[in-house]
């Protein structure tokens, strides 16, 4: 058994070698557990490829949506000490708290939150808590009323970070702790998880120099980019740790029975891994999880069979990091693989090869498989960008010289933005935030295409109406709705 094992580890190791060479990972790190021994561990590539510094089990990185299965614990922890249930309802806690919709207002539960099954848009704050950091979390989550169901209540799978935002100030509103400190103290201290923090403050003392930089695959070049901050949405993704102490967080879950802390008792983990709601395997979904036939989402964890085995797994991502966990409870196997590389498939793709090894017949080729996914995604951008330009009208000018179009334009959702005719053109502000500004180049007629500071980020267009004055009253911006001028 011992020497079948290590075969299967030199497997995992000579294969995670090849995959870094494929999707041109900086540095990755991974650690898997056996019941509450560490049976692999190890660092690859480096964290910063400027100095070369190499990756360890030490290595911190954002860990992003990982994050929720602590909230989701952090949850479970005060239905266990007998302070909520899963099924009150989050007005009882948070009264000022609005839906767009006057029922789901008052029936959503705090296992609604947990599962994601609001009937809120995907993704729907991102483009707040991603684009701007001026609002405090109450005025972000105030907005959430501006917000129209992308599905009925209780009726889909909608992933989105505002539900996991609401849980965290659920237990701020029980606890009197903001939810960094909850996780800190009754989590992360008790399992003795040293390099996990909640957020960047706390990584960028300089007694923490073992940080992983974060980078992206742009135009065939690996690009350096911000160390993104989880600003407002913290319960949702801003914990950062290593694979050393992501370890320790497994054995919670691959073991519960025989783990000495008893920190999560074994009904509330049962609670938590349990599926809750369908996730149809469409778009995304469809890519992260190919070839699995029914996927679920129970409270804070994808779930789903591998093999024959029951996986409970979570990913998480930011702009230059990809990470994943993943459990196999009845078999007491789990593990932990965090990179450095964000847009990509990698945590995936070994993911995968783990589970093939262990649990299946290891004769799929899961990476050439995604490989596959990641080439046609950068073969629609350019597609979509050629059948942009061939639909562009030539010799066409806006409706008004520069300056006419500057201005303040405010959105209930979003706020008021600003546009401002520069030397440098016109520049859109979304307001105080990393990524907020942006500059606006003429497209055709009154269209214009918004090109963010970060080049990094995907563009949108602009369109400005007019009113039965000849007035700009209004611009549109893609996928981020209407703004009237004020």
């Amino acid at each position: 058994m011992l020497v079948a094992q290590t075969e299967k580890l030199q497997v995992i190791d000579k294969y995670i070698e090849r995959i870094m060479r494929d999707w041109r990972v900086p540095g990755l790190a991974i650690s898997i557990v056996k019941e509450d021994s560490v049976i692999f561990q190890k660092g690859f590539g480096v964290r910063n490829i400027h100095t070369q510094e190499p990756v360890d089990k030490n290595t911190i990185f954002q860990i992003c949506s990982i994050t929720k299965t602590f909230t989701a614990s952090a949850i479970g922890l005060l239905v266990q000490r007998e302070l909520l249930e899963w099924d009150d309802r989050v007005i009882d806690f948070l009264p000022e708290f609005r839906m767009n919709n006057d029922y789901v207002t008052q029936e959503l539960k705090i296992r609604d939150l947990l599962c994601h099954r609001t009937g809120l848009p995907e993704y729907c704050l991102d483009p707040i808590v991603f684009y701007r950091n001026d609002y405090s979390k109450e005025e972000i989550l105030e907005r959430i009323a501006h917000i129209t169901p992308a599905y009925g209540f209780r009726s889909s799978f909608e992933y989105t970070n505002a539900t996991f935002m609401i849980a965290g100030e659920v237990i701020k509103a029980v606890t009197g702790q903001e939810w960094q400190n909850f996780v800190l103290r009754e989590i992360l201290i008790p399992l003795k998880m040293v390099s996990t923090f909640p957020d960047l403050s706390y990584v960028s003392n300089e007694e923490y120099e073992n940080v992983a930089v974060p980078y992206v695959l742009e135009n065939n070049e690996i690009l350096e980019v911000p160390l993104y901050e989880f600003y407002g949405r913290e319960a949702a993704g801003s914990l950062n740790s290593t694979v050393d102490d992501m370890h320790k967080w497994i054995t919670i879950f691959s073991n519960p029975v025989a783990h000495d802390t008893r920190l999560i008792e074994p009904g509330i983990i049962e609670e938590l891994t349990n599926p809750e709601v369908l996730v149809r395997p469409r778009g995304y979904w469809n890519s992260l999880y190919p070839g699995i036939k029914i996927l679920t989402y129970g409270l804070g964890w994808f779930i789903y069979e591998f093999g024959g085995e029951k996986i409970i797994e979570h990913g998480g991502g930011s702009l230059g990091f990809r990470t994943t966990i993943c459990i196999i409870p009845d078999q007491s196997l789990g593990f932990s693989i965090l990179c450095n590389r964000g847009n990509s498939f990698v945590p995936e793709v070994i993911r995968y090869k783990i589970l093939e090894i262990f649990f299946g017949d290891d004769i799929i080729d899961w990476n050439e498989i995604l490989l596959k996914l990641e080439e046609d995604r950068i073969s629609r951008i350019m597609i979509d960008e050629i059948q942009l330009e061939n639909n562009r009208i030539p010799d066409t000018k806006p409706s008004y010289s520069r300056d006419h179009y500057s201005g303040i334009f405010e959105n209930e959702f979003i706020g008021k933005i600003s546009l401002n005719d520069t030397a440098d053109g016109l520049i859109l502000n979304f307001g105080d935030g990393q990524f907020s500004q942006g500059r606006l180049d003429h497209w055709h007629h009154d269209v214009f295409r918004l090109t963010w500071e970060l080049e990094f980020l995907a563009s949108q267009f602009v369109y400005f109406r007019q009113d039965e004055n000849g007035r700009i009253k209004s611009l549109e911006i893609e996928n981020f709705g209407v703004f009237k001028r004020i």
